[in-house]
This record gives structure tokens, C-alpha cells and sequence, in this order.
């Protein structure tokens, strides 16, 4: 196909209504909406699920505070180390039954609430009904995050 001068013209008006078209498709679908809520929630599990996942590391592995410490020093970032060590120092100071079992309830709950909002958000896309009771909804949701934690 012969190049014209204004072949460039007339492809970057294509790529300027395709941007306008996916832009137009984003809000559309609440694109945005759904990856908050998810981000919200999946953020709002992270504590809980790091002090569960200490909590039953123990069982398998009895590292001290200090150890733990030292071995996510270089993943995590330096602004949340004091954070982990307060959450380190109460698991290992503190380590009862209790405490693991609302920390696993918090986790699951937020975790499942955050595949709650990203199904929702999938089947906006999709276009797909899932109108189904909330009881329902819970107990899927449930099951992914238990899944995803299993896998």
C-alpha cells in the first residue's frame, strides 16, 4: 500500500478514538470502582493474613521474633518495619488461641470481601447477572480466598 502524506494523520486520529472508545468502556464498566474496592479490602487482609501466617509458621518452624525480623527485612519496606516488629514482638510475647482465631476470621473476611468486589467487578465487565442472596455471595467468595490461600 502506497504511503500517502497523511497516512500518519489518519492512524494516529484510529489510535485517538480507540483511546477515547477504551476510555469510554472504563467508565462505563467502573473499571476503577472495582479495583479499589478490591485493592481496598485485599490491603486491609494483609496484617491479618502476615500475623496468621507467623502464627502458624510457628507451629512448623520456631524462629524468634529476631529471626523473622531479619528474614523480611530486604522484602518489606523499611517504612512498615516497625509495624512488623510490633506485630512479631505481640504474636511472639503474647501467642494465645484466641488472638490467631480473630486474626484468621479478619483475614478471610477481608480477603473474601476483596474477591467479593473483584467477581462483581469481572461480571460488570462481562456483562454478566449474578444476582444471587448475599449468604451466597459470602460463602463463594469464601471459598475462592481459601482456595487462592490452599494454592
Amino acid at each position: 500500500m502506497p504511503k500517502t502524506p497523511h497516512s500518519s494523520v489518519i492512524r494516529l486520529r484510529s489510535c485517538g478514538r480507540f483511546v477515547v472508545h477504551i476510555a469510554r468502556l472504563l467508565r462505563r464498566d467502573q473499571i476503577t470502582v472495582f479495583a479499589a474496592g478490591s485493592s481496598f479490602f485485599l490491603l486491609l487482609s494483609a496484617v491479618p493474613f502476615l500475623m496468621l501466617l507467623l502464627s502458624v509458621s510457628q507451629v512448623f518452624f520456631p524462629l524468634s521474633g529476631e529471626e523473622i525480623l531479619h528474614l523480611v527485612q530486604n522484602v518489606i519496606p523499611r517504612d512498615l518495619l516497625p509495624l512488623i516488629r510490633a506485630v512479631v514482638d505481640s504474636l511472639a510475647n503474647e501467642g494465645s488461641i484466641p488472638l490467631l482465631s480473630v486474626t484468621a476470621a479478619t483475614a478471610l473476611w477481608s480477603a473474601s470481601r476483596g474477591m467479593a468486589a473483584l467477581e462483581r467487578g469481572m461480571a460488570g465487565v462481562y456483562e454478566v447477572d449474578i444476582s444471587r442472596g448475599f449468604i451466597r455471595d459470602v460463602l463463594r467468595s469464601f471459598l475462592y480466598t481459601v482456595g487462592f490461600i490452599v494454592l
